[in-house]
């Protein structure tokens, strides 16, 4: 009975969500001028783990959005970035990150599940592409295919 409690109080520790960020796993980064963001989610055990962005200027870089999933792709123009999402999600924002570097966010509804953070992987996988770290290899794909 012992050996059985240390196991589960071991598992779900390590179903925790810890910020390290050796466990980032990239899905896609952009940048316009000053500015670079990156959508990323944490490596983590579960099958569950939210997206999140960060954005990066003047080598200081702050997680802005944590999202739950939902996010299909990311695009920025200027200092306004675009979030496109499969549903109308929920989600936290850091308005003082925002205010900060100067940031402007809208978001866009129409996505596709199949471009979801975890459908992305795969691509990313066969393009053979470290999303350990950031990356501009985009990997957006249709319900046709890559």
């Amino acid at each position: 009975m012992r050996v059985i409690s240390l196991f589960l109080c071991l598992s779900f520790a390590s179903c925790t969500f810890f910020d390290s960020p050796d466990k980032k796993m990239f899905i896609k980064s952009v940048q316009s001028d000053d500015l670079t963001v990156d959508w990323y989610i944490y490596s983590l055990i579960s099958s569950f783990s939210p997206a999140k962005i960060q954005v990066e200027k003047d080598g200081n870089t702050c997680q802005i959005i944590e999202f739950g999933h939902y996010i299909t792709d990311i695009s920025l123009t200027s200092n306004v970035l675009t979030i496109q999402t499969s549903k109308t999600p929920e989600f936290d924002v850091d308005e003082d990150a925002l205010k900060k570097v100067g940031l402007e966010i809208r978001l866009d509804t129409t996505g596709h599940e199949w471009n979801e953070s975890t459908t992305r992987f795969g691509r990313l996988q066969r393009k053979q592409v470290d999303f350990s770290k950031r990356h501009f290899v985009d990997s957006y794909g249709t319900n046709f295919g890559d």
